[in-house]
């Protein structure tokens, strides 16, 4: 029986190893006393197989407006990174990565810029914003003469201009 209490005490131990000495973000891994404990050829304890293995990330990353695909992640081994998609009117900025069963994660989902002019606006006669522009933007716009604006900017929200109730 004192040979029996020593063994579970060592195996005990040795479970406590990945948490103790390894800090947490660890599990024990390959645990079976055929495995853990085994006989030398001097008749003592032998080296084993014992190692401790850094966490998965078990849960999905949360990314405000990231799409279904983010359920994906959940799983990615340790030290991996995961790749990851954004509802429509956003993208992707950043990496996420896996850290001992942690989300590292410099990503967000950003709103969409907006180009061109908007095209729903009958009569209108000049668009103030050239180029590219970033979603939140407000621009302004003028009206063909003769014409009344109902606002005096159209705004750009997810890559797509606010223009349903602007009219000339």
């Amino acid at each position: 029986i004192d040979t029996f209490l020593l063994l579970l005490l060592l195996l005990y131990s040795l479970l406590l190893i990945c948490n103790e000495f390894l800090g947490t973000g660890y599990r024990a891994a390959n645990i079976n006393l055929s495995n853990v404990l085994s006989c030398g050829l001097d008749g003592g304890l032998a080296d084993t197989e014992f190692q401790c293995d850094p966490l998965p990330c078990d849960v999905e990353p949360n990314i405000l407006f990231a799409d279904l695909t983010i359920e994906s992640c959940v799983g990615t081994q340790s030290f991996e990174t995961c790749a990851f998609y954004c509802e429509p009117g956003f993208h992707p900025s950043g990496e996420i990565s896996c850290s001992l069963g942690n989300w590292n994660m410099d990503a967000h989902c950003v709103p969409d810029d907006c180009s061109g002019s908007p095209t729903k606006i009958d009569n209108m006669d000049q668009f103030m914003c050239t180029g590219t522009v970033p979603s939140g933007t407000a621009c302004e716009y003028t009206c063909l003469p003769g014409y009344i604006r109902s606002s005096d900017v159209v705004v750009c929200s997810e890559g797509r201009w606010q223009d349903r109730r602007v009219t000339c």
